[in-house]
């Protein structure tokens, strides 16, 4: 009888014991997807055309801030550029890759934020940089509600910039419409990817 109750003991200890393993585990996890939360919801918006981001990794700028950023994604490239003998070049942008809108609308998205903020970080580290944000879109509808519509949404990133403490003159904006398309309008995947944001240096 004793036996019997020690080996139900035992069971019941190696049962609950692999459970918090397997909690432990499925927290550590979970704290992992934090990071990739964002990219993931504007993957299910924006389709391919971001899916090679890469994995989040921690970065720091050169005024001690940190960044949490994905390996392929603008602000690695971005800070890269401006740490680089590269010179600045008109015809050099940075596609922004988690910046989206509602749709017909200048109105930024939820999960835009992120990336706004680590854009106006690296603008603060990088005390001298300016730049020019471009605002394009697909060529579906007229072509000056495209330009005007372009227009406002590199307004509104700049707008969203600045309201986390960057002078103001540092950002040019234009909007370009339906120019400069980077894909075909012929396809909804290649649509989504002419409707972008972008940003040259224009110093350094």
């Amino acid at each position: 009888m004793k036996i019997l109750v020690i080996l139900i003991i035992a069971c019941l200890a190696g049962f609950f014991g692999f459970k918090a393993c397997n909690n432990d585990m499925s927290i550590t996890e979970n704290m992992k997807a934090v990071g990739q939360d964002s990219l993931n919801k504007v993957k299910d918006t924006a389709g391919s055309a971001i899916a090679g981001l890469g994995d989040f990794f921690s970065f720091k700028l050169p005024d001690g801030t940190e960044l949490n950023i994905p390996s392929n994604g603008i602000e690695n490239n971005l800070v890269k550029f401006l740490g680089g003998s590269d010179g600045i070049s008109k015809d050099k942008w940075f596609n922004f890759d988690r910046i989206t809108f509602n749709t017909g609308s200048s109105t930024l998205s939820a999960e835009s934020s992120e990336q706004v903020a680590n854009m106006a970080k690296i603008l603060k580290a990088f005390g001298s940089v300016t730049l020019k944000i471009g605002g394009y879109t697909d060529n579906t509808g007229s072509a000056e509600g495209n330009l005007n519509l372009s227009q406002k949404r590199a307004d509104a990133v700049k707008n969203a910039i600045v309201a986390m403490g960057i002078d103001s003159s540092r950002i040019t904006t234009e909007g370009y419409g339906s120019a400069h398309a980077v894909a075909t309008n012929d396809t909804e995947e290649g649509r989504k990817q002419n409707r972008r944001i972008a940003i040259n240096v224009t110093s350094k």
